[in-house]
């Protein structure tokens, strides 16, 4: 992966591989926060907005994607705009990616 630093913290980019997973350990000495910037979405219904579309995570976390109506069935490559943590979960916000 590629190494920098943003705002005095340190980063590493990783490519995770389609339909592969991640070992996550925690470390006592250091906090580490992941964030999902693209990749790819099924699409499988429409969202309460009359333009978006809607997918799942594996483990059940929503993917509302802005203008994804159009590619319900469809499985697209995405970029995440937003993360929100609720009460009942946490829902992913993204746009479909332009070529």
């Amino acid at each position: 992966g590629r190494g920098g630093s943003i705002w005095g913290y340190l980063t590493k980019t990783i490519c995770v591989l389609p339909k592969q997973k991640l070992s996550i350990q925690s470390h006592n000495h250091r906090s580490e926060h992941w964030v999902v910037l693209e990749g790819r979405a099924l699409v499988i219904k429409d969202g309460k907005e009359s333009t978006q579309g809607i997918g799942y995570l594996d483990d059940g976390t929503m993917i509302v994607i802005e203008d994804g109506k159009k590619f319900i069935g469809e499985e697209i490559f995405i970029i995440v705009t937003s993360v929100l943590q609720t009460s009942a979960g946490r829902m992913i916000f993204a746009k479909p990616k332009e070529n």
